[in-house]
């Protein structure tokens, strides 16, 4: 049996509605269930806004972690989509989220503890290492373009979820010198040792100003790199 071009599109959309209804009967039942409450608390705080506040996508996430799903298999079977690509939020805040169970309650409780002793809001939140230390408020972040937003200001090279390349600065060198009283003293040392230098500098302003340079080129710290 063919049919006719476009006429899959209302058996699509068919099936759609139907896997919908499923997950939406399913989800209400899990959180109906007695002991709904204990896992939920446990798993909710880890998924990200797109199935926290849908909570068909919410109920489907915790069942699923409850049943000892992967995070990402999990959220990808709450939202029925394979994982996002690279770049979105959602893989971001996967991984940021893998990274930060890594650490153990511990070590994330002192993470936190310090980032809430510097007034930092950490809701919603996540630690990027590479950005700045706990206490700092633009190493927390929500997004990509938080992450971008912070490694443009702070002119950092990132790579991976986020990508933006450190624009080299050219350092310009120290300009050299020396101190008023201590440009005196070599002058009147050099004039010492060499009696007709002095007299040609007392004639010729040109001579002072030459010897000045040679003084700083011999006698003054060169700037590092230079």
């Amino acid at each position: 049996m063919t049919r006719k071009h476009g006429s899959w599109i209302p058996l699509i959309s068919t099936k759609r509605n139907l896997a919908k209804e499923c997950d939406e009967r399913m989800a209400e039942e899990f959180l109906a269930s007695p002991n709904a409450y204990l896992v939920f608390n446990k798993f909710v705080w880890e998924a990200d806004a797109e199935i926290r506040y849908d909570m068909t996508k919410l109920g489907m996430y915790i069942k699923c972690r409850a049943m000892g799903v992967d995070p990402v298999f999990a959220a990808m079977r709450a939202c029925r989509r394979a994982p996002a690509a690279k770049g979105m939020d959602r893989h971001f805040n996967e991984g940021a989220r893998r990274r930060m169970n890594g650490m153990g309650q511990k070590s994330l409780a002192k993470i936190l503890a310090v980032a809430q002793n510097a007034g930092i809001s950490t809701q919603g939140k996540f630690y990027v290492g590479g950005l700045g230390r706990y206490n700092d408020p633009q190493a927390w972040c929500s997004t990509i373009d938080d992450v971008l937003g912070t490694a443009k200001r702070k002119n950092l090279e990132m790579t991976g979820v986020a990508e933006h390349k450190m624009i080299e600065m050219d350092v310009q060198p120290r300009k050299q010198g020396l101190a008023p009283d201590i440009m005196a003293r070599f002058m009147s040392k050099y004039f010492k040792d060499d009696p007709g230098l002095a007299q040609k500098a007392k004639k010729n302003p040109r001579v002072v100003n030459e010897l000045k340079e040679r003084i700083v080129a011999t006698h003054a710290r060169k700037a590092v790199g230079v």
